[in-house]
């Protein structure tokens, strides 16, 4: 049983840290697109926003419904890192007493 459970949390982590990297890829690609450095009218910028708005948005609006933007900064970008971080943690510490 031991020898299933480890490689599965494994692959769980390494999931978690990919969905990590897309969300920050998602925050550092609106901030530039709201600073005018990426330009919307290029169909390669517009095809890259919406699968990174297909990829975080339906976590981060569950976040936004509960944490409300502070003044105009929306913190749930922050807030569902924090999460994933928590969570790869504890699948971390979990493996590693399993194992």
């Amino acid at each position: 049983m031991d020898i299933l459970i480890v490689p599965i949390i494994q692959i769980l982590i390494l999931l978690i840290s990919i969905y990590n990297m897309i969300v920050i890829a998602a925050v550092v690609f609106d901030w530039l697109r709201l600073l005018g450095i990426l330009d919307m009218r290029n169909r390669y910028v517009l095809k890259v926003s919406g699968v990174l708005t297909l990829l975080t948005y339906p976590v981060l609006s569950r976040i936004r419904k509960v944490i409300r933007p502070i003044g105009n900064i929306d913190i749930s970008p922050f807030v569902l890192i924090l999460a994933l971080v928590f969570v790869e943690e504890v699948l971390a510490r979990i493996a590693y007493k399993v194992s």
